[in-house]
């Protein structure tokens, strides 16, 4: 049970990280191609970070061809897309694994499902800030009906009649 609650705290973690990634780092995704394609980038990146590549079977090696992160060493939904497209075209090619480049497929497709959705935001947070949103809805014709700017009191146009019996009717003051 705490194992499961764990995990899905650190899922919704991952997904918040990489979204904060993908708006804080400046980056566009060309920039990160370019830096793929240069030899020494990606050798320190399969350095650095090895996880970031996925292997594909060519001849009798096993190379990390298959970019899913960005220089950062995060996971990246367009790295992830740009890896599907590519191994893609690779299944035709005839010296490559395709047993393996298929299993890499599906790996690729499990991870741009999960990191390709928008995160919804907890049930309880979207119930605090509705309820902060009515108050403050509230608030707001408490105070234009006491400083007298509030044309519309009572009016049957008002979206939301209720709150017409909370607010003190005043009249205007009028100065000469």
């Amino acid at each position: 049970m705490k194992k499961n609650v764990l995990q899905e705290e650190m899922k919704v973690l991952e997904e918040l990280l990489q979204t904060i990634n993908h708006i804080v780092t400046p980056f566009s995704f060309r920039d990160e191609l370019k830096s793929i394609m240069d030899p020494t980038t990606r050798r320190r990146m399969c350095e650095k970070h090895p996880k970031c590549f996925l292997p594909v079977r060519m001849g009798n090696k096993d190379i990390p061809f298959l970019p899913i992160c960005n220089r950062n060493g995060a996971t990246d939904k367009d790295m992830i897309a740009f890896s599907m497209k590519l191994a893609n075209r690779l299944l035709g090619r005839e010296n490559v694994d395709r047993g393996m480049l298929e299993i890499t497929l599906k790996k690729l497709n499990r991870l741009n499902t999960s990191y390709s959705k928008d995160i919804p935001t907890p049930a309880d947070v979207a119930a605090r800030k509705a309820n902060v949103t009515k108050a403050m809805v509230v608030l707001r014709r408490q105070l234009d009906s006491i400083r007298g700017n509030n044309p519309g009191i009572g009016s049957d146009t008002e979206p939301e009649a209720d709150f017409v019996d909370v607010i003190p009717r005043r009249r205007p003051i009028s100065v000469p």
